[in-house]
């Protein structure tokens, strides 16, 4: 990647869980971890109610917003030495098999 950051993270339609799950069995490119990866991509899920329980002391107002903006919760993605349009292609085919 060219000036930017190798970090992102995004959300999914549907059960993310369930999209978790499939991504960390399927995956060719990205491997399932929590790390920043080095050379490697990796893809994590993080449910919000997680994130919530063990990262942040959040009071009602802010963590109805912080729900508002995750969801069910977000994946992250550490972007390796992996060429882009295959690690696109590589969760392009886990969504053409969810349909």
């Amino acid at each position: 990647m060219a000036n930017y950051s190798g970090m992102l993270t995004f959300q999914v339609k549907g059960d993310p869980l369930a999209a978790a799950r499939r991504i960390a069995q399927r995956a060719q490119l990205f491997n399932y971890a929590v790390s920043l990866g080095k050379q490697r991509s990796l893809i994590y899920y993080i449910p919000t109610a997680d994130i919530l329980r063990s990262s942040f002391t959040l009071d009602v107002a802010a963590e109805a917003s912080y729900r508002l903006y995750a969801g069910d919760g977000i994946f992250r993605v550490s972007i390796g030495l992996d060429d882009p349009d295959d690690l696109c292609n590589d969760l392009r085919s886990e969504e053409r098999r969810v349909g």
